[in-house]
């Protein structure tokens, strides 16, 4: 609980720390800024290249255009909300993706040996790769008279990013031995509904740190090698 309450006083410490030093670096650093040769070190600090914060939070306030009624302040909060509604439905998309291939993989074990190496060996195709592949598709494609459009990559690149995690933590979560809440119930095979139930409350270690992992990557862009951290012994399902 501490360790909660604290995380929205750090980040507020980080944010007063970055704003000092943007006004640090526009104190020190030349306007020109520094450059040795024709190789430039530091860049440069006047003020239409790095204003001063009051100053961007003043034009947050002004007209986006001459005689618009929309501020620059709410061009940007719309761009924002676009682009969470994007990593958002990436999220859910990749999720949606990681889950049932998850199942499929944990039900069929020639199923999980022939794609469970091409899903990790995804993640390390660098993203810079697939990216100009998947924005190529707009214009291109259509489907039932729908035009591919641009957002739809995003989305798509998003849930590429969110799949890996989840779909790993739920094979490993499923394919766990249930545990057994009685020594006769350990005796006595499971009927279906019982043991997809425990299979289910078994997979929630390892489907928790999976869905933790995977909302920053859409929104990061970077690809994480490293699959989702297995249960601590002895942690309740």
């Amino acid at each position: 609980m501490a360790g909660r309450s604290r995380a929205p006083l750090v980040a507020v410490a980080a944010f007063v720390l970055l704003v000092a030093l943007w006004e640090l670096v526009k104190l020190v650093v030349p306007d020109e800024g520094v450059t040795v040769g024709d190789t430039r070190l530091l860049p440069r600090t006047d003020d239409a290249a790095m204003p001063h914060v009051w100053t961007v939070l003043a034009r947050l306030g002004e007209p986006e255009v001459a005689g618009a009624g929309r501020t620059v302040g709410a061009a940007v909060a719309s761009g924002a909300l676009f682009t969470l509604g994007l990593a958002l439905g990436g999220l859910v998309l990749g999720g949606v993706l990681g889950v049932l291939l998850a199942l499929a993989m944990q039900r069929s074990g020639l199923l999980e040996r022939a794609a469970l190496p091409y899903v990790v060996a995804s993640q390390t195709v660098p993203l810079i790769a697939i990216a100009p592949l998947v924005a190529g598709w707009g214009g291109r494609i259509a489907i039932l008279g729908w035009s591919w459009q641009p957002w739809a990559s995003v989305m798509v690149i998003a849930s590429y990013l969110a799949f890996f995690p989840i779909a790993v933590g739920m094979l490993r979560g499923l394919s766990s031995p249930p545990a057994a809440t009685s020594s006769s119930s350990a005796r006595s095979p499971p009927a279906g509904g019982q043991r997809w139930c425990g299979c289910g409350c078994g997979s929630v270690p390892y489907l928790v740190p999976a869905v933790r992992l995977a909302p920053p990557r859409p929104w990061s862009g970077r690809s994480s090698r490293r699959s989702p951290p297995a249960p601590a012994a002895g942690s309740a399902g």
